[in-house]
């Protein structure tokens, strides 16, 4: 069985084929929080179908035990809508409640057929089995074949992937680097932010300078402009991994909470350190800044007065 895709939100049988997916609409019977992919569906509503006509045969001669049958079906089936809609990014209530009032009308079309309620009701009996039954069952079909939303975030992300790429004319080899060097860096932010501000005094340091911020921006300028990475070396593969070295050792030093003049000592230390690493990292922004203000000055058209001058 392969791992569930993101998109799957937990559902081991996501991508099941054939007889497994037929099994995961059994397995599943509780499941109404993650995803199902149309194929999924599509491959469990013929047993779905069948199971029904089954019972409405049984209902001829053991009508009690074909209506408890349905309603027992309903709740699988009811996970399998609530799913599917999932994914669709549509309520999965919407599921719930079309499965149960599908198999609530069969029995009740069952049941009338019982007392002579078609002939004796004939309307009421036919808008019945038209809405109750018909446009219902049509509704279910047309809203459980909407396309499956992991796959269509997955093709938006590869056309996005794809513009990006032209855009900046890189290699796959290059993005490869790109995307290896900016997610360790990402990481490396988030993790240094996280034991920064955990503590007052390293948060009060990273209001300070700014630093924090500054790498943020300088992240953004970098996807913006990845062939401006290799003027960043030092960023990316010294002051950044060492932020985060030097803000989990300074957070280590307070958990243990052994306050012995030595101790305090090298925990200041590291503090100015992560003071120093900050600061230097806002110089870094304030550059790229000045920089591209230097460029726009450049490329601003001279005024009538410029010419003069």
């Amino acid at each position: 069985m392969s791992k569930a895709p993101a998109g799957s939100a937990g559902n081991p049988y996501y991508h099941a084929k054939a007889h497994i997916a037929l099994a995961a609409f059994a397995l599943n019977w509780r499941d109404f929080a993650s995803n199902s992919s149309r194929r999924e569906y599509w491959l469990a509503a013929p047993l779905i179908g069948f199971i029904n006509l089954i019972l409405f045969m049984v209902a001829m001669s053991h009508a009690w035990v074909a209506y408890a049958l349905m309603l027992i079906l309903a709740v699988p089936f009811a996970a399998l809508l609530s799913r599917r809609y999932h994914d669709a990014n549509m309520p999965g209530w919407l599921g719930v409640a079309q499965a149960v009032y599908f198999q609530c009308a069969g029995i009740g079309l069952l049941i009338a057929d019982k007392g002579n309620f078609a002939s004796k009701h004939p309307v009421i009996y036919l808008l019945v089995l038209l809405f109750g039954g018909f446009v219902n069952f049509i509704a279910i079909q047309i809203l459980a074949s909407l396309p499956t939303s992991s796959g269509t975030r997955m093709v938006k992300r590869s056309e996005r992937i794809t513009a990006y790429k032209q855009q900046h004319g890189l290699s796959t080899d290059d993005l490869a680097v790109l995307r290896d060097t900016m997610g360790t860096a990402k990481d490396q932010i988030i993790a240094s932010r996280k034991l920064v501000y955990a503590n007052k005094s390293l948060s009060t340091v990273a209001q300070e300078t700014k630093g924090i911020r500054s790498a943020e921006a300088i992240f953004k300028e970098l996807m913006a402009h990845p062939h401006e990475i290799t003027d960043f070396d030092n960023f990316l593969y010294h002051k950044l991994p060492e932020l985060q070295e030097a803000a989990q050792r300074y957070h280590d030093i307070q958990d243990d909470a052994i306050n012995t003049t030595a101790v305090k000592e090298s925990a200041e230390d590291i503090k100015a350190t992560i003071r120093s690493i900050l600061t230097s990292i806002t110089n870094d922004y304030e550059n790229i800044v000045r920089e591209d203000a230097a460029d726009i000055a450049m490329t601003r058209p001279q005024s009538t007065d410029d010419h003069h001058a």
